[in-house]
């Protein structure tokens, strides 16, 4: 790791952040732009660095969280909206932010913000530096706002509970109308599904919300999306399967978190997700799910979580018909997820639920 020593021209910043000493400097700039563009730092905003093994070490969570971080340091006023304030909240993001979401400050912001700046050295490159460049989304501009409500602080935490300092973030009831109405479907479903577990109130901010949401179009997407909400899921990972499988155009589940039983109505497993009629089980296999045994050293209390997986999934086969399991690999590439549950039997609706996209295009061919 780069030391503070090695770079004069930086001071401490929060938590492993660094700041540019003397931003005025001429001299000063040149010999951290030459850090740079050689590797050896990361620019995540104006005059706000990491060493680049501290930033290459980041789990990609964290790395969102270290680069919201740094921009409210580049820019204090800056407002967290959309799923970048779900994740400083504290509720659950399925995959990897490409960038932050932010309030547009004019009708020509972009109301996002990349999590670094680029370009970075080819050695840099080789470690993973380097984040794709982030889709287009809709515009952050006019995001509707709960009535009463205003930007509340936020304390900004690494994984591990490092404190990288406070930054302002959509009100809870903001952040479920801009969930709902301007975040793609199946981003938008783990945050909202936590949303409706630990906020009792969140039913009535929803039906608050037709005077915040200016379009009908809007409305639609809100009651869409929070209809779909369930709180009983409990992982992003399950939160993001069902919205694919909604979007796959697979039947909805006639249950989460089924309890299964013997022939004595023993309690044998319980399963992500059941469908009743087709007598097939679902389930995430997000890491350590059972069994954490797995993962420790002992031979002795590995081969016993081995052996309890086991005999868990015999007992489980003789009152199902079929049990699928999927990984986060699987949900990445939504084509694997519809083979994994057609081979189960998983039975279909009539028809595949459009996506954003496609009606997006199909707006644009409209037009």
């Amino acid at each position: 790791m780069t030391a503070l020593a090695d770079v004069p021209d930086l001071r401490p910043g929060t938590g492993p952040l660094l700041c540019a000493a003397r931003r005025e400097d001429l001299a000063a700039r040149r010999r951290l732009e030459r850090a740079w563009t050689r590797g050896d730092l990361v620019r995540l905003a104006a005059g706000v660095y990491l060493p680049a093994p501290t930033w290459t070490a980041l789990s990609p969570w964290d790395r969102s969280t270290a680069s919201s971080a740094a921009l409210v340091l580049a820019r204090p006023a800056t407002v967290f909206t959309g799923l970048t304030a779900a994740r400083l909240r504290g509720l659950p993001v399925a995959l990897e932010l490409p960038a932050l979401d932010l309030r547009a400050t004019s009708p020509g912001h972009r109301g996002a913000a990349p999590l670094t700046s680029r370009p970075f050295s080819p050695a840099l490159l080789a470690t993973g530096g380097r984040l794709p460049r982030p889709p287009r989304r809709r515009p952050r501009w006019g995001l509707p706002q709960a009535p009463g409500t205003a930007p509340e602080p936020v304390e900004i935490r690494l994984s591990d509970g490092t404190g990288l300092g406070w930054g302002l973030a959509d009100a809870p009831a903001t952040l479920l109308l801009v969930l709902g109405a301007a975040t793609p479907f199946r981003d938008a479903v783990a945050p909202l599904d936590v949303l409706l577990a630990t906020h009792p109130e969140a039913q009535s901010w929803a039906q608050a919300s037709e005077e915040a949401l200016p379009t009908r179009a809007a409305r639609e997407r809100l009651e869409r999306t929070w209809s779909f909400a369930a709180a009983e899921s409990e992982s992003a990972g399950e939160s993001y399967s069902r919205a694919l499988m909604h979007e796959l155009g697979f039947a909805a589940p006639t249950a989460l978190q089924h309890r299964h039983r013997d022939a004595t109505g023993r309690e044998v497993a319980r399963t992500d997700f059941w469908w009743a009629d087709a007598r097939v089980a679902g389930e995430f296999d997000g890491i350590g799910k059972y069994d954490l045994g797995l993962h420790r050293g002992d031979d002795a209390a590995r081969r016993a979580s081995i052996r309890r997986e086991k005999e868990r999934e015999v007992a489980l086969q003789l009152v199902t018909r079929a049990v699928a399991h999927w990984t986060w690999e699987d949900l990445r590439a939504p084509e694997r997820l519809a083979r994994i549950l057609t081979a189960a039997g998983v039975p279909r609706t009539d028809r595949p639920e459009p996506t954003d996209v496609q009606r997006h295009h199909r707006r644009a061919e409209r037009r």
